[in-house]
């Protein structure tokens, strides 16, 4: 009785008048099939009562045919079932309203009818309760509802782990890249001995999941044997109409629903908490998201004696760590779809964004819920985790960094690189350069998830430029100092590149056109120059050595010479 006054609720929220309801029918369940005939006009609505058994699904045709009135412009037939009273996601979909429900909505609620015309809806429902209602309302001739209960389902080859949640767990297409959800990037923790679903979709809670036909819709799917992932609470705290549900209706709908719909049908569901949002306090403490639906959900687990994973303790601890490391800039530069402008396309002017989550900071949140499923010891799922590669060794060098200034209309220096192995993100140092192209110190300009970044362009002053330069960052350390750097140069509104090489340990290094012009200005020497024992000791390349062979021929001289003398003075004496 309270799922009926749900519905006849939400009926009323949506203009829906009634009118009065079926006859009744037998108290016995549809255990195999049933038809209820009408060959009657709705006055505003038709409710069929159909007994049935719960933890069955079972198909669901209804007949009307088009009369007067019944156009797409006027009152359109609407079918309402179970807990569903929105749009909902089976194929139906027709014109003209496929343009404005263009994700997977099913247009069940606005049913073009043609007058003389019948026309037939075929959709399948998973019986929760004891009675399935279905609701014809709009200007038509309700011809019949038949009812066909499907035989159970049986375990499969592969076990399925389906995935339901919000936009933080869904999976994006590249018009959104880099924002990714966690859900998108599961599978690369698992072998291809399991399936995994996922079938969270952005702006749904716990309510409008149900009420759109998204819960149905994986629930008629569900063997013995499978798992539901189930995480919810943005949308359901987040305050906006359509989507909002209080603590205690989230607690209810995780229990009723999302873990008894599931078990009814021999799978088990996982209750997953929030993953938490970029909110830090001035101490530098995160702070918890939604902190009633995260108890409100653990209650559920313990009462319904449900697995839990705490996917929103785990992300609190790592995001606090990235911080104590790294400080709040690396959080935000590669954990969430938080970043410079200038970096990516889909996101030319930047973004700041502080719930969802780019690629790098999506995987590590999987990488935790997978952690979860294996630590859980779940049957047909926890053995086939593969725990990732723990480093143990900084990444190689960051290797050749160049310039993309014409990417974005010379709008920001966008750099790229090729990412290296080993490497889980990269630590960008820039350092002012003086007139001179000396560099006065690095200091960090931020962090990137892969192979690029961007600094807007730089505007010379005092004769000041930039160097920058790249490291690769994991467990294991930051990579060794880089043999390259990048120079960005501004000389009369014409932008120049120079690279250089680095010394090891000389922060004094000296760009190239600057130590070619100092070469250009040095000393020469001359072949007959001499070098005295304090040059030629200290090694100086731009002071020519002497070369062993002129000496021996000095020496020759000289013995000779010395010879000569000996003789002149013999002849004297004699």
């Amino acid at each position: 009785m309270m799922k009926r006054m749900m519905i006849y609720a939400a009926m009323l929220a949506l203009g829906v008048a009634f009118a009065g309801r079926a006859k009744v029918y037998a108290e016995e369940p549809v255990k195999t099939s049933a038809v209820y005939e009408y060959g009657t006009l709705i006055d505003k609505n038709i409710t069929t009562d159909i007994p049935v058994v719960p933890g069955t699904n079972y198909k669901i045709r209804v007949s009307y045919t088009g009369i007067d009135g019944g156009g797409k412009t006027l009152n359109p037939v609407r079918i309402y079932y179970e807990d569903v009273t929105e749009d909902q996601c089976v194929p139906n979909i027709l014109e003209p309203y496929k343009a404005k429900n263009v994700d997977d909505r099913s247009g069940l609620l606005y049913e073009v009818t043609t007058t003389g015309v019948t026309d037939v809806r075929e959709f399948t429902v998973a019986a929760m309760d004891d009675v399935l209602s279905v609701i014809v309302a709009g200007d038509a001739i309700l011809e019949k509802v038949e009812v066909t209960a499907e035989a159970p389902k049986t375990k499969g080859d592969k076990t399925t782990v389906y995935v339901i949640g919000d936009s933080l767990v869904q999976t994006y297409n590249s018009s959104y890249y880099p924002m990714t959800g966690w859900g998108q990037m599961l599978p690369q923790f698992f072998t291809n001995d399991i399936n995994i679903v996922n079938r969270a979709i952005g702006g749904r809670s716990t309510m409008n999941f149900i009420k759109q036909g998204r819960l149905n819709d994986v629930l008629i799917n569900v063997r013995p044997g499978d798992y539901v992932l189930v995480t919810f609470g943005h949308n359901d705290g987040g305050g906006v109409a359509g989507r909002a549900c209080s603590v205690a209706d989230y607690k209810r709908y995780l229990m009723d629903r999302y873990v008894e719909g599931v078990r009814q049908r021999g799978g088990t569901t996982v209750l997953v908490t929030l993953g938490n949002q970029n909110i830090f306090s001035k101490d530098g403490e995160v702070l918890q998201s939604y902190p009633d639906y995260v108890n409100a959900m653990k209650e559920a687990a313990a009462e319904k004696e449900c697995p839990l994973i705490d996917l929103n303790a785990r992300s609190k601890e790592y995001f606090k760590s990235v911080y104590d490391q790294y400080g709040i800039q690396a959080v935000k530069d590669i954990i969430f779809n938080c970043f410079r402008a200038g970096i990516y396309e889909n996101y030319i002017d930047g973004a700041g964004d502080t719930t969802h989550f780019q690629k790098y900071g999506a995987t590590r949140l999987s990488e935790f819920v997978a952690q979860g499923i294996a630590e859980l010891k779940l049957p047909g799922v926890s053995e086939y985790y593969k725990a990732p590669a723990v480093a143990e060794s900084v990444p190689a060098n960051v290797g050749s960094v160049k310039f993309n200034t014409k990417k974005y209309d010379e709008k920001y220096y966008h750099m790229e690189w090729k990412t290296v192995k080993g490497a889980d993100f990269y630590e960008i140092e820039r350092a002012s350069m003086n007139s001179e192209g000396y560099i006065t110190g690095f200091e960090s300009l931020g962090y990137a998830a892969e192979g690029m970044f961007a600094d807007p362009p730089i505007k010379r002053e005092d004769g000041m430029s930039y160097a920058y330069v790249v490291y690769g960052v994991n467990a294991a350390g930051r990579s060794e100092k880089p043999s390259e750097f990048l120079w960005a140069v501004t000389d009369n509104d014409v932008k120049k590149e120079f690279k250089t090489r680095l010394e090891a340990g000389e922060l004094g290094a000296r760009k190239e056109a600057a130590a070619e012009e100092q070469k250009e200005e040095a000393v020469t020497q001359t072949a007959s120059d001499t070098p005295t024992p304090e040059t030629a000791e200290s090694g100086n390349d731009d002071v020519r050595k002497i070369n062993p062979a002129v000496i021996v021929l000095a020496i020759v001289g000289i013995l000779a010479a010395a010879a000569c003398a000996v003789v002149l003075v013999k002849r004297k004496k004699n």
